[in-house]
């Protein structure tokens, strides 16, 4: 399963080896050394890049040694902000945030408060796959 850490460790390669919105050739073998991700997954992260607009294309071929793209300004922006692991421990924080303003009004307002407790399980379970 691919988690933050692996989409952070292609994150890091591709905007350390890039400047902003300028195409770039890159190694297929020393990206996949560097992240030790399958083929596949490296290829998945890509394609996820691409469509949420960090990288221009997902060039990537199994026969070919190099793929290029291009790196948007929004990519780096992430990544100098932490990247996919912010992301996840801001996500994280404001579910527990969420469940002590809960469990402050669970007197004032108890069935209400308990459906909203179970929602709230229910994300964080589905959260928890994600990761």
């Amino acid at each position: 399963m691919i988690t933050y850490i692996e989409k952070d460790k292609v994150l890091a390669f591709l905007c350390s080896k890039n400047m902003p919105e300028q195409m770039a050739t890159y190694s297929l073998k020393e990206l996949l050394v560097e992240t030790d991700l399958s083929f596949s997954d490296l290829n998945a992260i890509l394609s996820y890049f691409s469509r949420n607009d960090l990288i221009s294309s997902n060039s990537l071929r199994k026969q070919s040694p190099f793929f290029q793209t291009i790196v948007y300004i929004e990519a780096f922006d992430l990544y100098q902000k932490g990247g996919y692991t912010i992301v996840e421990e801001q996500l994280t924080k404001n579910l527990e945030k969420l469940n002590l303003e809960l469990e402050e009004l669970r007197s004032d307002f108890p069935e209400k408060t308990a459906t909203l407790t179970s929602i709230i399980t229910a994300i964080t379970g589905v959260i928890g796959l994600w990761r």
